[in-house]
């Protein structure tokens, strides 16, 4: 049990805290917490509940008919959660979800329902993983998210899978009026291949923040990214890459489409839609490859959209200054990887970049890093 526990915390989840948690074991799921203000639940269990609620919200995000994928999880759903805000209520403390494979050959599918109504707050851990005694497994998850105005939702990712394992999630995520979406994903282990590219639409003075921040070794590849649709006046997105590239294969997609003009027929007020995409690449190793897509697009004449991308390597005279200063080379490059990698993300509580900083001191102790 204690390596289990070792295991699930290297994925952000803690469980000998006081924190809310879900658990997915294979298809065993265990967990539940409802008040009359707020709903966490397993999504089977909604489905019996709730189905107003399931009928009005699931698969309008996520096309059930767009791949071989989401016809698996709509065929056969084994696991998920379902979260369901009420107005105005506030969770400062953090959520914990863990999805965990524990057998060979096993196809897991999930399906996830968050809805914050209006004023609401909520911040959510995801942590997955796959035991090392696993092999060949994988990991089909749908997440469905909805912001209310005015709300707010942070939603860290923590992937920890092993070397055998294949996860293609499917995201969709609708931010209404005044809300506020910031996502997380986190990756440093050997994994076989992760594909994800979430959409996520904006409406009026809404923002998102998609952050993903990866370290590929030898044999992993990652292929991720994210899509925002600019659909309201003064919608803002910013989607940021970080990758360590260590022999792996980092594919950084990005795509922000402004869809609405700036001017809304009022003289005083002049609204401008702002997109920012940001990818950051370290190679480690000649035989990794990092492949940077960033895509900007609109058909409105006052938008402000840019992009940068920058790959690059380590610059010698960093490592040498570490170690005039009394660090092996080794440690050097740690120290440097490190400090790219942790990166303080701007309207997130100090609790979850603690933690994400917390994931990065074990890995660098165990030479993660």
């Amino acid at each position: 049990m204690q390596i289990i526990k070792n295991e699930i915390k290297e994925a952000g989840i803690d469980i000998d805290s006081n924190k809310t948690t879900y658990f997915l074991t294979d298809s065993l799921e265990t967990f539940k917490n409802e008040t009359s203000s707020f709903i966490f639940i397993p999504f089977k269990e909604a489905i019996k509940k709730y189905p107003d609620i399931i009928e009005k919200y699931t698969w309008k995000l996520v096309d059930k008919d767009k791949d071989d994928i989401t016809k698996k999880v709509y065929e056969e759903t084994q696991g998920g959660y379902f979260i369901w805000l009420k107005e105005g209520h506030k969770e400062f403390l953090p959520l914990q979800a863990c999805f965990y494979i524990k057998s060979s050959l096993y196809e897991q599918k999930v399906h996830n329902l968050i809805i914050l109504e209006d004023n609401a707050e909520l911040h959510i851990i995801n942590g997955c993983l796959s035991s090392s005694s696993s092999s060949d497994s994988t990991h089909y998850g749908i997440t469905e998210i909805y912001v209310g105005k005015n709300s707010f939702l942070s939603y860290t990712m923590v992937h920890n899978w092993n070397e055998t394992t294949e996860v293609r999630p499917r995201t969709g995520v609708k931010v209404n009026d005044g809300g506020k979406y910031v996502s997380n994903y986190i990756a440093f282990k050997d994994t076989k291949i992760v594909q994800s590219y979430p959409t996520v639409y904006l409406n009026k003075n809404s923002f998102a923040s998609l952050n993903s921040i990866i370290y590929a070794k030898s044999g992993s590849v990652y292929d991720l990214g994210g899509r925002a649709i600019l659909l309201g006046e003064n919608a803002r997105a910013d989607i940021n890459s970080r990758s360590v590239c260590d022999g792996g294969t980092v594919i950084a997609r990005a795509d922000i489409s402004a869809e609405a003009d700036n001017t809304f027929g009022h003289i005083e007020c002049s609204s401008i839609m702002l997109g920012h995409i940001e990818c950051s690449s370290i190679m480690l190793d000649d035989k990794g490859k990092v492949h940077t897509i960033p895509e900007l697009r609109t058909n409105k004449k006052n938008v402000t959209l840019s992009h940068e991308a920058m790959i690059g390597k380590i610059a010698e005279s960093e490592i040498y200054y570490l170690m005039s200063r009394g660090f092996t080379e080794s440690e050097a490059i740690s120290l440097i990887v490190k400090g790219f990698l942790n990166i303080k993300i701007e309207g997130l509580p100090d609790v979850i970049n603690k933690n994400i900083e917390e994931i990065l001191t074990l890995l660098e102790s165990k030479n993660a890093l």
